[in-house]
């Protein structure tokens, strides 16, 4: 039986349209499902745990289908048990759906679960971890990316802005990423710091963020890692450094069209692990929920994989 784990305030409320829209398919189509719609953040966490937690008592196979913004995914795949037997679906209903962008998910819905639903077969992807000094879970994971600095930053102010209410109204969503980090970027103060990268270290001046990534987007369709791989088992690092507001400008607008970010402020790593340290206290994400302010951080690729269900 499929687990849907649904977060109806996704998109604004736009969510429980298309919930209804998958229930009626469902139900048309007599597949068998239970439903668990979360009320509050970090419920996902606690019912993927809950739906999951005799997965190693049974051969049987759960599949566990996230509906929601890439939060949701990240929170359901923070409680899963990671046994052979669990496989994670997901319908992309959020304002960024970056996960979805970047493993090139169909945007029909309805083709979605069908391919969820109907004899699915899984590929195994990898996740990320990091660790946050005042985390409420111990160890974070993520499925797209984490940050600190000016992306971090943007995805704070976006969980009260009233341009994302707006822009999701009228179904442009991807929009309220580019107000707001308009916005944040005049705010925006730069920081000094290092990166310990698979024990190397680099001191960097100047930082307006870092970004770690299992998938090659973040925010809305922000191509920072274009090499970025969910298979190899390494994380791509995005670390700009050392430039003004005004240069951040064409480097935020060639990786929202997928050109190349030629830039001597912009620089890609891969690594298994980095930690990062800034002497500013910094906004932090993963996967575009915001941890508070932190200057230190270690963000690592898991060494484990997720059984995604192929779409």
């Amino acid at each position: 039986m499929t687990q849907f784990i649904v977060n109806p305030q996704s998109r604004s409320g736009k969510a429980v349209e298309i919930w209804e829209n998958v229930k009626n398919h469902l139900n048309q189509k007599n597949i068998p499902y239970e439903l668990h719609m979360t009320k509050s953040p970090g419920d996902a966490v606690n019912l993927a745990r809950k739906v999951t937690s005799k997965a190693a008592d049974t051969d049987e196979k759960i599949n566990v289908v996230a509906l929601g913004g890439d939060g949701t995914l990240c929170e359901v795949l923070n409680g899963l048990n990671l046994s052979d037997n669990v496989n994670l679906g997901y319908i992309p209903t959020g304002s960024g759906n970056d996960f979805g962008r970047s493993m090139h998910f169909p945007s029909n819905t309805l083709t979605l679960v069908e391919r969820i639903t109907d004899a699915p077969e899984t590929t195994a992807i990898d996740f990320g971890t990091v660790k946050l000094g005042n985390s409420p879970w111990e160890d974070n994971r993520f499925a797209v990316s984490c940050g600190i600095g000016f992306d971090a930053a943007v995805c704070d102010a976006l969980l009260t802005s009233k341009w994302k209410k707006f822009f999701n109204a009228i179904h442009l969503g991807k929009l309220s990423y580019i107000v707001v980090g308009l916005i944040e970027l005049c705010k925006m103060k730069t920081s000094d710091g290092y990166i310990v990268m698979d024990g190397k270290r680099i001191d960097l001046k100047k930082v307006s963020f870092i970004s770690c990534h299992v998938q090659p987007f973040e925010g809305g369709g922000f191509r920072f890692a274009p090499n970025a791989d969910p298979r190899d088992g390494k994380l791509e690092l995005c670390v700009m450094s050392g430039g003004s507001k005004l240069e951040l400008i064409p480097v935020l607008l060639k990786a929202l069209f997928r050109a190349p970010m030629e830039s001597s402020h912009v620089h890609n790593y891969s690594c298994k692990k980095v930690y990062i340290h800034l002497d500013r206290p910094s906004s932090t994400h993963t996967d575009g929920e915001v941890h508070g302010l932190q200057t230190d951080i270690t963000v690592s690729d898991s060494g484990q994989k997720i059984n995604l269900i192929k779409v």
